[in-house]
């Protein structure tokens, strides 16, 4: 995964019009990794598109971990309009960018699950839209560039992940990275990456990291925003924020050597249980059997966007494949996808 060093930027992995969602000073994708796994079938892909944005409606694509059936976690910045890039302080201020101005439209997020790219050419794309977002509220990414969206129903056929929410991450703990974003040889790699043995620097507070930050090795990069870092025990310990190598420019050579930063989970414990709370699930904790899975509403397979005029562009409606605005909407990704960008030391 490839990153900057402010934050994680943004990278479109799926658009209907070139724009990169803002995070960090750090894009984020798995690089020098491998392909992902059923075992790992709780990373998803999440993006945004509206179709009403400045400049005529741009997607762009981040990681997330389901958590429950309708219950994602990802990162803020891909969830929100901010900065591009944040450098922070050991207290989890700002000292340059990293400013957030407003959460996006949750009914403009979709998520996508498998371990396959959705073939948005094909047709057989299928999200499940968001409903609500659930954050800390905070005006800058530093310390809190963390963030759940509850979907509007349940993602079919998903897993969901354990979570560490009582103790922090440890220095030196090995971790493996798992991520929807570019690698060193392609900018949409058809199937999700992941990388083992990635290992834990540092642990906030500390230069350059807030209290609840901790920075790894190299792993991540554009695209893999959001995206969860796993420890031995399977458990989501970590989201990814930002990194990178220093280097300015696109693609993977910003990340290649670099390292990230994640936001932990047990360092917004109460956050994520608010958001259990919300979908009436209880998070299954580290070390913790399964819960049993309270389902809100049938399987379903996820709608295809309808048409601008009926619902501002990329919506879910259970039209046709087929039909004409079904066509524009994949044609729009594909061309987004071709032109992802990848920035040094911003938003993964």
């Amino acid at each position: 995964m490839k990153s900057r060093t402010f934050g994680l930027l943004l990278v479109p992995i799926l658009a209907c019009s070139p724009r990169a969602e803002p995070t960090g000073t750090a894009v984020s994708t798995i690089v020098n990794g491998t392909v992902s796994d059923e075992t790992q079938d709780a990373t998803v892909l999440v993006m945004h598109y509206d179709a009403l944005a400045a400049g005529g409606g741009a997607a762009s694509g981040c990681t997330g971990t389901l958590l429950a059936p309708r219950l994602v976690l990802t990162a803020r910045h891909c969830i929100a309009t901010t900065d591009d890039g944040a450098a922070c302080d050991s207290t989890g201020k700002p000292i340059s960018g990293g400013a957030v101005e407003a959460d996006h439209d949750p009914t403009k997020i979709y998520v996508f699950g498998g371990k396959e790219r959705p073939d948005f050419l094909a047709g057989n794309a299928r999200p499940v839209r968001g409903k609500e977002i659930v954050s800390t509220g905070a005006t800058t990414l530093c310390n809190s560039d963390i963030a759940l969206v509850i979907l509007a129903e349940d993602l079919p056929g998903a897993k969901i992940a354990p979570i560490r929410l009582d103790e922090p991450p440890k220095k030196s703990e090995l971790v493996t990275v798992v991520g929807w974003g570019i690698s060193e040889t392609e900018n949409n790699p058809p199937k999700r990456l992941q990388k083992t043995g990635v290992s834990i620097l540092e642990v906030g507070p500390t230069s350059g990291l807030g209290p609840t930050e901790l920075r790894t090795s190299e792993g991540s990069c554009a695209g893999d925003s959001g995206g969860p870092a796993f420890a031995a025990s399977g458990a989501v310990i970590a989201e990814l924020s930002r990194g990178g190598n220093g280097k300015k420019g696109g693609g993977s050579d910003s990340c290649v050597g670099g390292t990230n930063i994640f936001t932990s989970t047990s360092g917004h414990a109460q956050l994520i249980r608010d958001a259990f709370a919300k979908v009436g699930s209880e998070p299954w904790l580290e070390g913790q059997p399964e819960p049993v899975p309270v389902t809100s509403n049938p399987a379903v397979p996820a709608p295809a966007p309808a048409s601008p005029d009926e619902d501002e562009g990329c919506s879910a409606s259970h039209r046709s494949a087929s039909t004409p605005a079904f066509s524009v909407f994949t044609l729009a990704v594909f061309f987004a996808l071709r032109r992802r960008r990848n920035p040094a030391i911003s938003r993964i």
